[in-house]
């Protein structure tokens, strides 16, 4: 499968899923138009992650930010970039990225989010 058609050919991951995300019929599926009027909150609501994300992340100099809706990119200050594509493997792209175990629980960590920095 080519690189385009991995990225368009996705399904959410269950950390993506809206609670509005119900399916309208008995077999699971989402009529066009319904899921063409929750875009815009659905990437609303991916922007928020990313930017959650981005808090941690700033920390080791990553950032994080989506793609169209449907993969997100990992950037390290070097320019390097990675296409993620969900918010599960993005701590393991990063710590790919870094070439280093990341600890979200770090104390020091911890501390700088507390802090605000």
């Amino acid at each position: 499968m080519c690189v385009l058609c991995g990225v368009l050919w996705t399904e959410d991951h269950w950390a993506e899923v809206g609670a509005e995300d119900t399916s309208d019929r008995a077999d699971g599926t989402v009529v066009l138009e319904v899921h063409v009027t929750r875009r815009g909150q659905r990437l609303r609501d991916r922007d928020r992650r990313a930017r959650m994300a981005n808090v941690a992340l700033r920390a080791w100099g990553l950032t994080l930010q989506d793609w169209e809706g449907s993969s997100y990119i990992l950037r390290d200050p070097k320019g390097k970039a990675a296409v993620v594509p969900d918010l599960a493997q993005v701590w393991q792209v990063a710590e790919t990225m870094i070439g280093r175990s990341l600890d979200p629980l770090d104390p020091d960590l911890l501390a700088r989010l507390g802090r605000g920095k």
